[in-house]
């Protein structure tokens, strides 16, 4: 998984430096940067292959008694609610705080699929929304963090520093749509 996310990083830098006034000195990085997806791509599949080769675990066929699921079911979203309440101060008091935000952002995800595995397929609480929306600006504040970091290892330049300066302004109105939806939240 760390491996295809790296991958998937890269794709998200390639995808957003292309976004940006065309130059040589942008062509020469979009082909560094797919080196470098290639190399990593390659190393996620060989890794993917390895677990192959590896035996699932058999379901019980009894299955769990409904009192059981519905307890771990609660421990869960306790556990998941816990982790939402305390890094959401934190990300709210530092819009900085990179690490925190993609903390944030997959408590979000694992409780908004929690919440859907336990919700019919013709509903959808308004819960699941907000988790929902909340992800998908966590995501794009996360985008921004991962390119401006990618960026800032580069030689510097007057292009470079012309991106960074586009990504961070970019990523800063993504956290502060974020900061706005939690209010109206």
């Amino acid at each position: 998984m760390k491996e295809s996310a790296k991958v998937r990083d890269l794709d998200i830098i390639a995808a957003r430096i292309s976004r940006h006034p065309q130059s040589a000195s942008k062509k020469k990085l979009l082909q560094r940067i797919e080196k470098n997806r290639k190399k990593r791509a390659e190393k996620a599949m060989c890794l993917a292959d390895s677990t192959r080769k590896l035996t699932p675990p058999k379901a019980d066929a009894k299955g769990l008694p409904t009192a059981k699921l519905q307890k771990r079911f609660s421990k869960a979203l306790e556990s998941l609610s816990d982790g939402v309440n305390s890094s959401l101060p934190i990300v709210l008091d530092d819009p900085t705080n990179a690490d925190q935000i993609h903390t944030l952002r997959k408590y979000c995800k694992q409780m908004r699929y929690l919440f859907e595995l336990a919700t019919e397929e013709t509903e959808e609480p308004e819960m699941v929304s907000t988790l929902r929306s909340w992800q998908d600006l966590l995501g794009n504040v996360h985008d921004g963090d991962v390119t401006i970091s990618y960026l800032s290892k580069l030689k510097e330049s007057r292009e470079i520093e012309e991106m960074m300066a586009t990504e961070l302004r970019d990523r800063n109105h993504d956290y502060e749509k974020f900061v706005q939806t939690c209010i109206r939240s």
